[in-house]
């Protein structure tokens, strides 16, 4: 490698140094930007992501800067076999323009020849300048957009150049830009499985302090407590979550105000609080709607409709999700309309209507994995598992819930209140249909599939006819108008627990619990907990 670089003319050494920056390729603009001409001459901007008029820059296309000069740098390095041409949807390419990348080998020795030659903070900065500026510009597509799947695209390609420069940012102490990069991923790192990370990253940035802009910080925080509600770290997400609503409110951030309250009702959801869930969810979708923010209204309205249907009311729930399905619809935004397919099919399943939850499941399957999103993904399956189960096809019900729990453990997403509610019926069902050495069979050879493998299963599965007798026989029986977490209630209530027992375990006040068990005993019309338990016995629930 060395006597290939020695090769080189002085300028076409410098570019190869600059190009040992990228982490798994780059684009021709990115690299022109970074370690072109043009990049000597200031072209990138010094501080902030942003261009002058508060607007993200414009990095998807050479507009400014003629290519030829980089061109013949490029072509001299290609050459020498210093680096590669990738092609459009290459193994190292999901995007759909031409990369160039270097083995991993040649970029080690290019970042040791980087190093030694004083340009590393400069190259550095401009490559993390360059990936904030692009981050910008994805994350408002990533919100009903029919661009959505094409900017998740090149976001994952440059995955590892975002990693690169938010650990340089990190590494710097830089707050402002590192929360500011963080910030603009939390949907990307959510709809592509990377929730850990995700979190480990915001959490770094906002280790750094405080003296970021408020409407950076605030940003920051409610990413960052989005991804620790989703991991059940309810103590965590409330705390920064109201910080970030505070910031906001306090600095008149009206989008700030929006998002951190959407976080909170989602918070409140996955708590079983549905009066703050709604209330929070009310405000975030009438705030969002007032900004002209169409995708992120659309997802606070889901979120109104989720709170009715896991408290019992359907036809609210209903009306909710077909709106949001019009929503979608009507933005081209696919990933919207394979949330609203699994809403509605979930909301024909809690009616046991499976003639409409099958074409539905399958539909939203489709779809989720078209946008390569494996959270949703998961809840299809589950869906799917109890659906199958529920008409008499337990093995391969059996089979689906290994390949959920596998999914799900990979992605470090515990399984929710929800999950179970819509689980429990149909795990009776599969139970009685399997003895314990069959059933532990089938999920242990559903957790070897694959992603596509239990995928494909699915859809082979959900498509077969339906046999209505079996339906008919395996109906899951109703909840009796319970919520989610009044459901779990009563299962801890059917073991013998006490309230503060409750409460402990789902990590809930005394108080709160003691409600529950208030609000279950009226909704049953029973007056002990001992007839609450027999009730759940009789139904199939404990």
């Amino acid at each position: 490698i060395a006597w290939s670089y020695d090769l080189l003319s002085p300028q076409d050494q410098r570019l190869f140094r600059h190009l040992a920056v990228f982490v798994g390729g780059c684009t021709l603009d990115a690299a022109e930007s970074v370690g072109g001409d043009a990049a000597l001459r200031g072209r990138q901007p010094l501080r902030g992501f942003r261009g002058e008029g508060g607007e993200a820059e414009d990095v998807s296309a050479s507009t400014a800067v003629p290519p030829r000069p980089i061109l013949d740098g490029l072509a001299s390095l290609v050459e020498q076999s210093l680096i590669q041409r990738a092609g459009p949807a290459s193994d190292v390419n999901t995007a759909d323009e031409p990369r160039f990348v270097m083995l991993e080998t040649i970029r080690e020795f290019g970042v040791q020849a980087l190093e030694a030659s004083g340009e590393a903070a400069e190259v550095r900065r401009r490559h993390a300048a360059w990936f904030g500026a692009l981050a910008e510009q994805a994350e408002p597509t990533l919100f009903g957009s029919p661009d959505q799947l094409k900017w998740m695209a090149i976001l994952t390609t440059e995955h590892g150049n975002l990693r690169a420069a938010l650990a340089w940012l990190i590494e710097t102490g830089d707050a402002e830009l590192s929360q500011q990069l963080a910030g603009a991923l939390p949907r990307f790192w959510f709809v592509r499985g990377h929730i850990n990370e995700g979190r480990t990253w915001f959490e770094r940035a906002l280790a750094l302090g405080a003296d970021s802009s408020p409407a950076v910080q605030s940003r920051a925080l409610t990413g960052l407590g989005i991804l620790a509600s989703f991991q059940q770290d309810y103590e965590r997400s409330a705390t920064v979550l109201d910080d970030a609503l505070s910031i906001a409110e306090a600095a008149g951030i009206i989008a700030g105000v929006a998002f951190a309250r959407f976080g909170l009702g989602l918070l409140a959801l996955q708590e079983g609080n549905f009066e703050a869930a709604t209330t929070h969810g009310t405000a975030s979708f009438t705030a969002f709607e007032a900004l002209g923010e169409w995708g992120r209204a659309s997802m606070s309205h889901q979120l109104i409709g989720r709170v009715a249907h896991y408290g019992g009311d359907l036809l609210t729930a209903e009306e909710f999700y077909e709106e949001f399905l019009r929503r979608a619809l009507h933005m081209e935004d696919i990933y919207a309309i394979a949330q609203a397919r699994m809403n509605l099919a979930l909301l024909a399943q809690s009616r046991n209507d499976y003639d409409k939850a099958f074409p539905q499941f399958i539909e939203a399957l489709e779809l989720h994995r078209r946008c390569v999103e494996p959270w949703s993904v998961a809840a299809c399956l589950s869906g799917l598992a109890a659906a199958i189960g529920v008409r008499g096809q337990a093995e391969q019900a059996a089979r689906l819930l290994g390949a959920v729990e596998e999914l799900r453990t990979s992605l470090g997403l515990p399984m929710f209140d929800w999950d179970r509610a819509v689980m429990a019926p149909a795990l009776a069902v599969i139970h009685a249909a399997l003895d314990d050495a069959a059933f532990a069979e089938a999920t242990a050879a559903g957790a070897a599939l694959s992603f596509d493998e239990a995928i494909e299963m699915a859809l082979a599965v959900a498509r077969s006819p339906v046999n209505s007798e079996q339906v008919a026989k395996h109906t899951i029986p109703p909840a009796g108008g319970l919520s989610p977490r009044e459901l779990e209630v009563l299962r801890l209530m059917a073991a013998g627990r006490s309230n503060r027992e409750i409460a402990a375990a789902l990590f809930i006040t005394h108080r709160t619990a003691t409600t529950h068990v208030g609000h279950i005993l009226a909704k049953l019309a029973v007056n002990t907990r001992a007839e609450a338990a027999a009730w759940a016995v009789r139904q199939g629930l404990a």
